[in-house]
């Protein structure tokens, strides 16, 4: 009989890279499991044996549907990637837990601003109290960044892998115009999404032929409405939503583009990282700018660092020439191939 695998995350979409990660390598190399993903509709459920969560759902609606999807299929193994869960999960007789941490929560919220003062001190010792909990039951954690097996070290003990978000199936397209720009993914304050677009809109006035697309998922709703004043501007264009855009709309838009921009804010919780779009970039052969004061980590050839608050012209016409100069180079290191074989190996063990 083939045990059944089941990914579910309550805030991803169907389509996430990370998922798809996952499922693609796990269910090409175990032909005798059956997979399933759970997570928000975007209408790509048919490619993924997907049962969806209705977008417009809060997080309780979202966890008692996944609940009942979940107790239809009777799952051998889950992977999941939401701690909040994890009580929900337990009632799942007889299934193996598998914990793929793509955030630090903690970090996240004591560091960044998404929160008011006095719910962080609920929240952290709520959410420090789960992952303490849930280390008794869980078998094996997927640590999506190098730094998190230091970070979390109330978690890195038990047994855990690294499994860096890297680029999965993005085709190498070097371009040799330095015109066309985007911004994508995850939009917001903490990314610096606002301050990005005002910096283009200054370069714009020594190159007044480039142009910008902006894409992605916005998570307040104030902040999307700034994001479409600030593109009101010859130029740009924009394609955002407060529901997860598909994957593959994203991939097509950075396939078409010569430059990343990656405007990180100087915060703590991006310490040592590694942002996805990173490795997405590079693995297009897109050149990416990011900002100098940025703590994560882009030590790579392709990333040219800026001043993104600096509008002199001399400072801008410095950056023109650099891009001019610059050629994409082919990193190996920034492909999921690099990583899968760390998933399969673990994978088999798990299935004995």
């Amino acid at each position: 009989m083939k045990k059944k695998v089941v990914f579910i995350s309550l805030l991803k979409s169907i389509s996430d890279p990370r998922i798809d990660k996952f499922f693609s390598t796990l269910s090409q190399s175990f032909v005798n499991c059956e997979f399933h993903i759970i997570a928000t509709d975007d209408s790509t459920q048919s490619k993924y044996n997907a049962l969806p969560l209705e977008p417009k759902s809060n997080r309780s609606q979202k966890r008692k549907k996944a609940l009942s999807y979940l107790k239809g299929i009777n799952p051998d193994i889950v992977i999941f990637n939401n701690i909040d869960l994890i009580t929900s999960l337990l009632r799942i007789p007889k299934t193996t837990l598998l914990y793929d941490i793509r955030e630090n929560h903690i970090r996240n919220i004591y560091y960044q601003s998404n929160y008011p003062w006095y719910k962080k001190t609920i929240l952290i010792p709520s959410i420090l109290s789960l992952e303490f909990f849930s280390t008794f039951f869980i078998r094996h954690y997927f640590l999506a960044e190098q730094c998190y097996k230091k970070q979390l070290s109330h978690i890195s003990k038990r047994k855990t892998t690294i499994l860096e978000n890297k680029a999965l199936d993005i085709s190498y397209s070097p371009t040799s115009t330095r015109l066309h720009f985007i911004i994508s993914g995850s939009l917001s304050r903490n990314y610096g999404t606002i301050e990005a677009i005002k910096w283009f809109k200054e370069y714009q006035i020594i190159e007044p032929f480039a142009t910008l697309i902006v894409i992605g998922k916005t998570y307040n709703i104030s902040y999307h409405q700034e994001i479409q004043n600030e593109c009101i501007h010859p130029g740009i264009k924009i394609n955002i939503s407060n529901e997860s855009i598909p994957y593959l709309t994203i991939k097509n838009e950075i396939t078409q583009a010569d430059i990343g921009i990656m405007s990180y804010q100087n915060n703590k919780s991006f310490k040592d990282k590694v942002p996805t779009k990173l490795y997405e970039y590079i693995s297009a052969g897109k050149i990416v700018v990011s900002a100098d004061h940025s703590p994560i980590n882009t030590g790579d050839n392709n990333v040219i660092r800026i001043e993104i608050a600096n509008y002199q012209e001399q400072t801008l016409e410095r950056v023109k020439e650099k891009l001019a100069k610059s050629n994409a180079q082919l990193n190996p290191n920034t492909s999921w191939e690099s990583e899968k074989q760390k998933l399969i190996d673990e994978f088999k063990k798990i299935l004995v």
